[in-house]
Order: structure tokens, then sequence, then C-alpha cells
């Protein structure tokens, strides 16, 4: 008895290996026929090519759905002997001729470094009335088919949708076994937006966008299952929950506590700290305005004021200003500033210095960071990262100001006179590389410290802080 019961468990365990097999590695063969036909019209640049991407081969229709330098994204399906459709994405190098990222994945998309997002997964039976998202994967491939891990993705999460500046839309399955939305940062590998929004259902979640300020629903405990279409079967829907707003960034602007919520003039396309919303909460309805959510702490509040103004704050860093304030922001900001200064669009002050943009010497790098990389302003943080999620230090910060000094030709010697930096906690042996930087912007008023002789390197520096200190700098600099 025992023999067959150990029997019947190989057996099963057999076929169990067997199917989750035969789904991790059922890819399309690319015949060597086809793939010359693919490189053939990449190499041709037809009509096909600049229109729609699709062409025939056979039994096989294939779509060129993205390209960057000679790598190539292909969505191809076929027809079996039943005449069932199988589709699948791929990738071929057209320098190599050869397939790069097997055709195995449901999507495959370009990341802002160039590597690859890919996703596939078991289709639920009922695509439009099962709203769990088991069974669904994502990884993230480089041009070696490699894994490259995101150590930020959540347990039983996926990553969905992906945007030109590497944030993505996350899915978490939840404990009641519904989907709820987070925001990633792929290419920082940083979680951004724990999964804490409440997604009604499956559908809705492949085409949800990911805007300056989105609308999040929480704390749903109540679900109704109602008849969506005739011809599309039935969705959930949430009864209850409470109403925030996020930025893309995942800053909560709006903690959610609201019964109801609406955008009331997002058609008049305002500023985002001039949008308004509609909430209702205990069966009060009244109109609220973003900027109430973002308005800075009172010592700050003339500072940020005056750096908008002088168009050192970018649109995109309306957000709680108490917060640590990231790399890529900075970088925003101190483009912002050199501009200011120099009356020159940082292009033509770069071409002016005598020095090319550098091609891109991190995992990831926005326009602006390249600038600063450029003008040898902003630093990484090591190795081949710029963490442009990451926080910033007070220290990092002074030498920031320094070198934005070093750019515009700050004369620093004072007129030779001697000057001491008044910050014991500078001079040990883990600080002293920063203290030369520091120097210059503590003796023109732009950083000082904390008190009792201590500066605090190593604390993270929020929004209003660094805005202020480059305010600072504007007003030492004019």
């Amino acid at each position: 008895m025992r023999k067959c019961f150990l029997v019947l468990l190989l057996i099963l365990s057999a076929i169990m290996i067997v199917s989750v097999s035969a789904f991790a590695v059922d890819e399309m063969a690319v015949e060597t026929d086809l793939l010359k036909d693919m490189l053939a019209n990449i190499a041709a640049k037809t009509s096909g090519i600049e229109e729609n991407n699709t062409f025939a081969y056979g039994d096989c229709i294939y779509s060129i759905m993205d390209s960057r330098g000679s790598l190539h994204i292909i969505y191809m399906n076929t027809y079996d002997e039943k005449g069932c459709c199988k589709t699948r994405y791929g990738v071929i190098d057209a320098d190599s001729e050869k397939v790069l990222i097997p055709f195995r994945y449901d999507r495959i998309e370009f990341t802002s470094s160039g590597n690859f997002l890919v996703r596939w997964g078991q289709r639920p039976p009922i695509p439009r009335a099962c709203y769990s998202f088991s069974g669904y994967y994502s990884a993230v491939l480089n041009k070696n088919n490699e894994e490259i891990p995101l150590k930020a993705l959540p347990e039983n999460a996926f990553v969905r949708r992906l945007y030109d500046d590497g944030l993505a839309i996350l899915y978490q399955l939840s404990e009641e076994g519904f989907a709820k939305w987070g925001i990633i940062d792929i290419e920082a590998d940083k979680l951004l937006l724990p999964a804490i929004a409440d997604m009604p259902d499956a559908l809705y979640a492949e085409y949800f966008d990911l805007v300056d300020l989105a609308e999040i629903r929480t704390a749903v405990s109540r679900w109704s299952l109602t008849q969506y279409d005739p011809k599309d079967s039935y969705r959930y829907r949430p009864d209850d929950g409470k109403f925030g707003v996020v930025s893309r960034y995942g800053q909560i602007i709006i903690p959610p506590a609201y019964d109801q919520m609406r955008f009331i003039n997002l058609h008049e396309q305002p500023l985002l700290e001039d949008c308004e919303l509609e909430v209702q909460i205990n069966s009060e309805t009244k109109t609220i305005c973003v900027k109430d959510f973002i308005t800075p702490s009172p010592w700050a509040a003339a500072f940020t004021k005056d750096a908008a103004s002088a168009g050192i704050v970018p649109a995109n860093l309306m957000r709680n200003y108490t917060g640590p304030v990231t790399r890529m922001e900075l970088a925003d900001m101190t483009v912002n500033l050199i501009e200011a200064v120099s009356g020159k669009r940082i292009d033509d002050f770069i071409a002016d210095k005598g020095v090319e943009t550098p091609a891109d010497p991190f995992a990831r790098s926005t326009e602006n960071i390249l600038r600063c990389r450029a003008l040898g302003i902003v630093i990484g943080a090591g190795g081949d990262s710029f963490e442009p999620s990451g926080f910033i230090t007070r220290a990092e910060m002074a030498v920031v100001i320094d070198k934005i000094g070093d750019v515009l030709g700050v004369d620093k010697s004072f007129g030779g006179t001697e000057y001491t930096l008044p910050f014991d906690d500078l001079f040990t042996s883990s600080m002293s590389w920063c203290a030369e930087f520091i120097r210059w912007p503590a003796r023109a008023g732009i950083i000082a410290g904390i008190g009792n002789r201590r500066f605090d390197p190593d604390s993270a520096l929020t929004a209003e802080q660094a805005i202020t200190l480059l305010f600072r700098t504007l007003q030492a600099l004019n």
C-alpha cells in the first residue's frame, strides 16, 4: 500500500514538474528562414516598418513592436494544426542575426537603461471575472538573457505597466485574493509606493495610467459582483473604502480619508497645486485643493515661494515638502539654478564650457542628471548606480553647492582671510572627506550647522531644505 502511495506521489510530482516546465519554457521556435525574413524586413526599412510594422511569412504573422539600435522586440503569432492561435514576444539582434530573448513571453518592453521587462503568466479561466493575479510573473533581463533581480519587488507581486522614466505600476495579491497596486522604480530597484491601493478588477489594472496625480482607494472591505456588459461577464466593484491622492513618484499627497472623491477642474489643465477635488466624508460634501496639502513648513514658506518664482523648483516637485529630496529632483533644480544665474539654456552653457554630455555612466539617468554629470556637479551613489530615487545627505548637498560655485566661476578666496569650520563632527575619520567642500557654502552663509558645533552631515535632506539652500546659493551668486 505504501509503495503504491509513493508511486502515485511520484507520478503526480512528475506531472506537476512537466506541466510547470512546459509552461516555463513554452516558446515559439524561430526557424532560420523566418529569422532571415525578419532581418530582411528590418534592413529594408520597408513601408511595413514605418506604418504598422506587421509582416506575414507562411503561417506566421509578426510585428516589430519597438527598436533600439540593432535590438528589435518582435510580437509573433501563428496557428497550430487545430487552428488555435499562439502568440509570444521575443527579441532579435540584427547585428549578430540571432534571437536574443526567446519567444516565450506575453509581453516585452525596453527599460530606460536598455534592458528588458518581460511578463508572462497562466491566463485565468474567466479573465473578466477573476481578479486574482496569481500565476502572473515579471522579470528584468539584460542583453545576455540573464535576470536582474528586483529586490524591492514585494512577494507575490509583478510589474505590469512601465513608463519611460523607469517608474512602473506593480500589482500584488492581497490576503483576500484581490489585487492591490503600488509604484516601483525598476531602475533604482526602489519601492516608491507599497501596494496599498485596492484594484477593483484585473481588466482595469491593464488600462491604469500613472499620471502626475492619481486617485487611490484603500481599506476596501465590501465588494459587489456586478454585470459590466452582457458580453463581458461580471466584475467586482468596491462598495466602500477611503479615497486619497498620490503623485507618480509615490508620495501620498492627500491621505486616504474620504468616502468619495472626484477631480473637478482637470479639464482646465491647471497646475498641480491648483487641482481641485470634490470630496465626501461622513455625508458632508466639500471642495478641497491640492495646494492645501503641499504647503511647506512656516519657516520655509518664503524660500520655496521665492525659489519657485526664480524658476528653480520644477513642476514635478509639487509634493510633501517635508519629505526627503531625491537625487533626480536635485539634478532638475540644479539645472534650473545654473540657467537662472547664467542666463543661458543649459545645453548652450555646457557647450560654452567646451565639454560634452557623456554617455550614461549610471544604470539610469535623466537628461538633467547627465548634464550635471558633464559639468562635474552631480555624482553617483557608487558603482554604476545614480539611485535617482535615493535621498541626499547634508554633506552631499554641500558638495553639490560647492561644485555649482566652481562651474559658475565663484571666487572662494574671501581675500585670503583665514576661516576655520565651526563643526566638530566634520573632522572624524569617516567625514573628513567632505570638510573642504563645506567650507565655501558655510562661509558664504548658504549652509549652517544644527547647533552645538554640529553639522550633522549624514542626515537626509528634505525637499524644502534643498530648495532653501539652492535659493540661498542663488542669492550668494547674484
